[in-house]
């Protein structure tokens, strides 16, 4: 993630309707956070905008297709769909927050939440960022792979063609220097 998803820095907000605690997730898009809810509530939990509309009905009773269609997904290409956002809707399921600032029940939705990213973003066989291998300069044959952990993203990678392994914290990148043994040292992180 590139920061906190906020009010202030262009977001949306959306109230998680739920039984638990009261909590939101923010996007630019109510299509993509509606379709990350629906995802990782299973059709459990609603989404209202911020002017009170519904974004997500409550699917516990209702068809999941008919909702899609309604939105103007294809039923049959939802994990296309996801597969196609997979970055934008890992970002909303991990924006959560909750109204006075902690959790109150046992209920974890943010948890919950973050580990369904984890598994969106697991599920991606494409390189999820380009970056230029410093040793050979390519730029197509690097595999990202992300790994979430608290509020910090931890995303590790190959160059195929020269096989220089590389670490990212945050964003910020970290090549790696290898000890003859084959041990990688990312250095400090």
């Amino acid at each position: 993630m590139s920061g906190r998803m906020t009010v202030e820095s262009g977001f949306m907000k959306y109230e998680v309707v739920n039984p638990s605690d009261c909590c939101y997730v923010y996007s630019d898009d109510p299509r993509i956070a509606a379709v990350a809810v629906a995802v990782a509530s299973r059709g459990k939990y609603g989404l209202v905008s911020e002017s009170g509309k519904s974004v997500l009905p409550i699917l516990i009773f209702s068809d999941l297709g008919e909702w899609l269609a309604s939105v103007g997904i294809d039923p049959d290409g939802l994990l296309d769909y996801i597969e196609e956002n997979a970055a934008k809707i890992a970002e909303v399921l991990c924006s959560v927050t909750y109204r006075g600032g902690c959790r109150t029940s046992t209920n974890n939705i943010s948890r919950a939440f973050e580990e369904c990213a984890d598994q969106i973003l697991e599920r991606q066989k494409v390189p999820r960022s380009i970056v230029k291998c410093p040793r050979c300069g390519c730029d197509d044959h690097i595999r990202s792979y992300y790994e979430r952990k608290s509020q910090h993203t931890y995303v590790t990678g190959v160059c195929e063609q020269c096989e220089l392994r590389y670490a990212q914290y945050d964003g910020e990148m970290v090549w790696d220097r290898f000890h003859p043994e084959g041990e990688a040292n990312y250095g400090p992180l």
